[in-house]
């Protein structure tokens, strides 16, 4: 479904990830990943209790959003539910948080990381 202006992106990936219980495809995977990230980096904004916690909590959002990545790479080599170019993404994707999460490398720039908040956007 579209998203209304102010929709919730916590909203957007319980939608997601509750579809997948009863029909598994790569896009619900992809967009519950930007949502739940999405909705980290919002939280973080907000509050300040969520801000105290920051390191941990990002690292954990961003090891779930790993974890999921490569979740939606496998049932996308089977399903086919993603357009190509998007399809694409996954595999660059997943290796940047990767490489994000074991370096700490403040300076890589890719999606996932502009959606969690823990790098700017260009």
């Amino acid at each position: 479904r579209r998203l209304k202006v102010g929709a919730s992106w916590g909203g957007v990936a319980k939608g997601c990830f509750e579809s997948l219980m009863l029909y598994p495809m790569g896009k619900a995977y992809f967009l519950g990943i930007e949502g739940e990230l999405k909705n980290w980096s919002e939280a973080r904004e907000k509050n300040p209790a969520v801000q105290s916690q920051k390191s941990r909590l990002a690292r954990q959002a961003l090891e779930r959003a790993y974890s999921l990545l490569n979740t939606a790479i496998a049932v996308e080599s089977y399903e086919r539910s993603m357009p190509d170019e998007q399809r694409a993404k996954l595999v660059p994707y997943r290796d940047c948080l990767k490489l994000y999460l074991d370096t700490g490398n403040a300076e890589l720039s890719c999606v996932p990381l502009q959606w969690s908040g823990d790098v700017p956007a260009p």
